[in-house]
């Protein structure tokens, strides 16, 4: 699991023990119309919901939790089982919030199989009769395959060692299509300069404009496009790059912004 993710991890576990002291479908919008509790009858914890309790010091027996320690213990497993059931792999337990005001409670948690230990969120929603889950796996487990395509892309222009791409998917359908196309991502994308003048960077960001365009992108897509020297872009990785950004530690940048109507716009 990388720095950022077991910072977070410790943030999570801190959230999670403060709060226990204290008190399906492929669209992702799966529902929950069963009973959290039936009266009367004992509740039987799973031995998944045992560790986490017993991680944070907390009473491994359901009759001897508070009703907030009950209500979100009951929500992990709700919502590691939707994506579960959705996904169809194993997911790690990483932290719980609790609902505030009109923010939904949520949990956050990690594929098994994925090395980089990627954190996905579940928001759990009470609507009407019944909890409605929503989560963005998907956006998380596809980064990896948009920013491939770019590469494959901008390898036709560019020496590999010469650009790299940060991306960050905010909306995607979930279908058979390019992900080029389901996937509407804005990318922060970094290169070395070796370039002539400005004129030549817009230009390679018009090209990129016009390829993105032409494959009719379903959702707004775009990229961010930083000009470093040498020294700053051997210095830039996924760990620092928003530091080296405000830092002023590139010469100039590009925007390249594609709507929902392929519509282009590079300032």
């Amino acid at each position: 699991m990388n720095k950022a993710t077991k910072i977070l991890s410790l943030v999570m576990a801190l959230l999670m023990t403060v709060l226990l002291c204290a008190c399906g479908s492929k669209d992702r919008d799966n529902h929950d119309s069963s009973t959290e509790n039936t009266e009367g009858e004992k509740t039987t914890l799973t031995e998944r919901q045992i560790q986490i309790l017993r991680d944070n010091g907390m009473p491994e027996d359901y009759d001897s939790l508070t009703d907030l320690q009950k209500s979100a213990i009951t929500a992990i497993e709700k919502c590691l089982t939707h994506l579960e059931d959705t996904y169809h792999k194993e997911f790690v337990y990483n932290g719980y919030v609790p609902a505030g005001g009109v923010d939904p409670e949520y949990v956050t948690a990690y594929a098994k199989d994925d090395p980089m230990g990627r954190i996905v969120t579940v928001y759990r929603k009470y609507d009407g009769n019944k909890f409605i889950y929503h989560d963005d796996y998907l956006e998380i487990s596809s980064v990896d395959a948009y920013k491939a395509a770019l590469e494959e892309h901008f390898s036709q222009i560019l020496p590999k060692d010469n650009i790299w791409f940060y991306v960050t998917i905010n909306q995607i359908t979930d279908s058979d299509e390019d992900i080029l196309v389901r996937a509407g991502a804005t990318t922060v994308a970094f290169v070395k300069d070796t370039f002539e003048s400005k004129d030549e960077v817009r230009k390679l960001m018009e090209d990129y404009g016009s390829w993105m365009s032409s494959l009719n992108p379903q959702h707004p897509t775009g990229m961010i496009l930083y000009v470093q020297n040498e020294q700053d872009y051997a210095e830039t990785n996924q760990f620092n790059y928003s530091r080296m950004i405000h830092g002023g530690r590139h010469e100039y940048h590009f925007i390249c912004s594609i709507n929902g109507s392929g519509e282009v716009d590079i300032s």
